[in-house]
């Protein structure tokens, strides 16, 4: 194997030599490589041997990171600048996460580290309960990527910003790459109450995002309702016309201020009319059950920006306009985009009664089946991912269901009000689990538990 024969020319190269310079560049550079992939299972106890022979001072530390690589697997980017130079020291990696209220979080990572460590880690730190949605993000320039919170290398993001760095003129040590904390999927049952922690980080990310223009309103009256809500958290339940007036500036989406030429007195009267109207305001709520409202507010209104994407290509199924396209999964449920950001098809989880993947020698395919008895196939890198997620989000709902689908039309021969009749792919509600369970062995064939 090729990787096998890197290192057993870095372990040749290594052997016998008695020039220090070259010896310790040996080293350094087998200790990059191990970071990045590991040996074959045929030679991993050679490599491991000739390891543990080296010199006391990179033995153990080169040990350690063939080690990590086993665990987390290999990466698909080379080395970046910044683990050479913590390799050249034996010195571990810190990275500096900023949260979305403003805050930083300083983690220490080594080569293998994955999006998923780093998000657990966080969590710990912060005891976040809600963990599941909350990915990483790397921004360059005017470049933002999701790292996500999966098995994702975090330093082959950071190396892959590198390389776009000096491709730009710049030498990577100056590459002003950024790494956020931020929410990037709800589940359709998400409740804000259950994590305050979630939420305030949630809260800032929304306020930041209309601020910026990231997230907007179709109806003015609901960018005066969400300004209003944010001074209440704030300032409190007494609206100050001097306050909002000198800060109000801070308050308005940018694009908005533009538009109104700096005079904000019309958008002064709408945000002081919308805050007499809060039910926060007229029920004296705490500020967490003010933070709770955007939240909600945010996953309704945009699903669409709260998604994880996915680059696929439709191999077979009911023709969509495109071949390729995002498949973009939320809280709503599944949407099929086109390079124009355009909606070819919209389904919700209930649609879904199958989904799974399969890994070939050439392609690795992405597999659901509809209620409608209608099979999607999809060639997508993030397969296993893809199915993953979906498979996580349709057993939660299964598990909180009160609602059955029906898979066929049905009507009873005899058209009496005290039998079931239904039509296919509609939802319907069962009151109790007493009535499910009365429901017989015929009926249960017709329905799928959603």
């Amino acid at each position: 194997m090729k990787k096998d024969e890197i290192f057993a020319m870095i372990c040749k190269q290594l052997t016998n030599n008695y020039t220090k310079s070259s010896y310790a560049r040996g080293w350094i550079l087998l200790s990059l490589c191990v970071g990045c992939f590991p040996p074959s299972e045929r030679f991993i106890n050679y490599l491991r041997a000739f390891i543990r022979s080296g010199p006391p001072g990179y033995a153990p530390y080169c040990e350690g990171r063939l080690n990590r690589t086993f665990q987390n697997g290999a990466r698909s980017q080379p080395p970046s600048w910044l683990e050479l130079m913590a390799t050249k020291n034996k010195d571990p990696i810190n990275l500096e996460i900023t949260l979305m209220d403003g805050t930083v979080q300083k983690v220490e990572v080594d080569s293998a580290t994955t999006s998923e460590e780093i998000v657990i880690q966080i969590a710990s730190t912060l005891s976040l309960k809600d963990i599941f949605g909350f990915s990483l993000f790397i921004a360059l320039f005017d470049k933002v990527m999701s790292i996500g919170s999966e098995n994702d290398h975090v330093m082959d993001a950071i190396s892959q910003c590198e390389q776009y760095a000096k491709e730009q003129g710049q030498h990577e040590r100056n590459c002003p790459w950024r790494l956020f904390l931020r929410k990037e999927i709800f589940v359709p049952w998400h409740d804000p109450a259950e994590d305050s922690v979630a939420t305030n980080l949630i809260y800032h990310q929304v306020l930041r995002g209309i601020k910026a223009g990231e997230y907007r309103c179709n109806v003015e009256g609901d960018v005066a309702s969400l300004i209003a809500t944010q001074y209440y958290v704030e300032n409190g339940p007494q609206i100050n016309i001097n306050i909002l007036h000198t800060r109000i500036g801070e308050y308005m989406p940018t694009y908005l201020v533009k538009q109104s030429q700096n005079n904000l007195n019309e958008w002064e009267t709408k945000i002081i009319n919308a805050f007499s109207n809060l039910l926060c305001v007229k029920q004296r709520l705490p500020n967490t059950k003010a933070k709770e409202f955007i939240v909600k507010y945010a996953k309704s209104s945009w699903p669409i920006l709260f998604s994880k994407f996915f680059e696929a290509i439709q191999i077979s199924g009911p023709d969509l306009p495109k071949k390729n396209m995002i498949i973009a999964v939320n809280g709503a449920g599944i949407f099929m985009i086109d390079d124009q950001e355009q909606i070819l098809l919209e389904l919700t989880f209930a649609d879904i009664s199958f989904v799974t993947y399969e890994r070939t020698a050439q392609f690795v395919k992405f597999i659901f089946n509809t209620v409608n008895k209608e099979e999607y196939v999809f060639h997508t890198l993030d397969a296993q991912n893809l199915s993953s997620l979906i498979q996580h989000i349709l057993d939660g709902l299964r598990k909180r269901s009160i609602y059955c689908v029906a898979t066929q039309d049905y009507k009873h021969p005899t058209n009496a009000m005290s039998f079931l009749s239904f039509k296919k792919g509609r939802p319907y509600y069962f009151k109790t689990r007493f009535k499910w369970r009365k429901i017989n062995d015929y009926y249960l064939g017709l329905w799928r538990k959603f």
